[in-house]
């Protein structure tokens, strides 16, 4: 078993031996592209794989190698997001998975190198949601590197036990493929939350906490006795006023009117002036709650797993507390069949 991982490795820009036999270099790209001077840029790591979810054991290295984009804002085609990759809209939570996976798969007193540039986020920024602090580093203009290690009295970096989101309620899976496709058309989502559900086959989420440990606290108080609970994401979403129903309405309104009259009733507006209207209307929709202090989003899981938590030790289920999580099926399972 190699003993060092670049979850990150890119270019491998920064190894003198760019194929060393002790390292695996991991990456989520693989492409070969000549750039606009002839140069020849190459991302080809041994092991395809994202950051936040990487495919090893517990403590399988001695050193670790972490590297994550660090733009925000950057043309994926461009030049810097070719070579540094783009961060998403989610960068904290996703450098925050990153680090904790990079440290769950160290061995006990094994070392994280954590190389960030400051072109666009502080490094005071990224420490802050990082769950450690580090033993020292080194800056050399915008480039900041940073060592961590891990101690065996920290216990806290073992992969949590979730469930995948096929477990979702069939409604909630439905809102998660819906909220995912309006993001991708643009649609505004306000901010992160958190939500949760003692059984992911009951009536349904509590939602609206600011942190996890606001949720816990809610779950604790709503039911005393409940040993375990389902801790997920939801972000704020603000619905869009679709324009193509809005149209349909008042065609159909004219045709109430007068049977046909509505044929050729706004036919002449382009694409573009129909998506303006939209805009045009969310808009107005949002600026007429605002003013009547009418909530106007409604928070959607969005996250790809639950979380199971420990509702008495604040702490999420790890991988080898599986049974516990059987156990608690069968009682759920044997309570509903008594109903």
């Amino acid at each position: 078993m190699k003993q060092i991982l670049d979850a990150c490795c890119g270019s491998r820009m920064f190894w003198f031996d760019k194929e060393h036999p002790a390292t695996v270099f991991m990456d989520n790209r693989s492409f070969a592209k000549t750039l606009c001077d002839g140069r020849r840029f190459e991302v080809k790591p041994d092991l395809i794989a994202d950051f936040r979810e990487i495919p090893f054991p517990d403590e399988s290295f001695q050193l670790v190698v972490f590297d994550p984009p660090h733009l925000c804002s950057a043309g994926k085609t461009s030049w810097l997001g070719i070579k540094y990759g783009v961060l998403e809209s989610t960068w904290q939570n996703d450098l925050r998975r990153g680090f904790e996976e990079c440290m769950r798969v160290l061995k006990d007193y094994g070392v994280l190198i954590f190389k960030w540039s400051e072109d666009q986020i502080n490094t005071a920024d990224v420490l802050k949601i990082l769950p450690a602090q580090p033993l020292f580093g080194n800056r050399r203009g915008k480039t900041i590197w940073l060592v961590f290690m891990k101690f065996p009295e920290d216990n806290n970096h073992k992969r949590v036990f979730t469930v995948e989101s096929i477990e979702y309620r069939p409604k909630s899976c439905k809102y998660d493929t819906y909220l995912r496709g309006k993001r991708d058309e643009g649609a505004k989502i306000v901010s992160k939350k958190y939500a949760y559900i003692y059984d992911l086959y009951g009536e349904g989420y509590w939602t609206g906490f600011a942190s996890i440990e606001e949720a816990l606290a809610a779950a604790r108080e709503r039911e005393p006795d409940a040993d375990l609970v389902y801790i997920t994401e939801t972000e704020e979403y603000v619905p869009r006023v679709w324009y193509d129903r809005v149209i349909d309405g008042l065609q159909e309104a004219c045709d109430d009117e007068c049977a046909g009259c509505y044929e050729g009733y706004l036919d002449d507006a382009s694409e573009r002036d129909k998506k303006e209207l939209g805009d045009m209307l969310t808009a107005t929709f949002v600026q007429w709650a605002k003013e009547r202090g009418i909530k106007y989003w409604v928070d959607i899981p969005v996250a790809k797993k639950n979380v199971l938590y420990n509702l008495k030790s604040g702490k999420p289920l790890h991988e080898e507390d599986k049974n516990v999580w059987l156990q608690h099926r069968k009682r759920v399972s044997k309570k509903e069949e008594s109903k």
